[in-house]
């Protein structure tokens, strides 16, 4: 089964602050981490460094859930596809999804 959770890397401080939020994407115990064009400052964290700011949960939530649809749309778990392939496909989108139905 595939999972996605957001995650914000304590090593990953910008120069002004803030930290870049990445989502954690983990299929068949493989994990890869997508960059995201969220970034938080620390007031958007808790002292665990998790999201606390409602804004931007909801932001990367419908970022997580349209990675989610694009899944579910190719079938991943009956097309048996490797963790690098979704992320490929991930990344090329709409064009992916069309020239895989055809």
């Amino acid at each position: 089964m595939l999972t996605s959770k957001a995650e914000v890397m304590r090593n990953e401080r910008k120069l002004d602050g803030t930290f870049y939020v990445k989502i954690r994407v983990t299929y068949q115990r493989k994990v890869k981490r997508l960059s995201t064009s969220i970034f938080v400052t620390e007031k958007d964290l808790t002292g665990t460094f998790k999201l606390k700011n409602q804004c931007v949960i909801n932001e990367v939530n419908e970022l997580i859930k349209s990675y989610q649809e694009l899944c579910a749309s190719l079938r991943v778990e009956l097309n048996s596809y490797t963790l690098d392939e979704i992320i490929k496909m991930r990344k090329h989108g709409n064009l992916v999804k069309m020239y895989l139905i055809k």
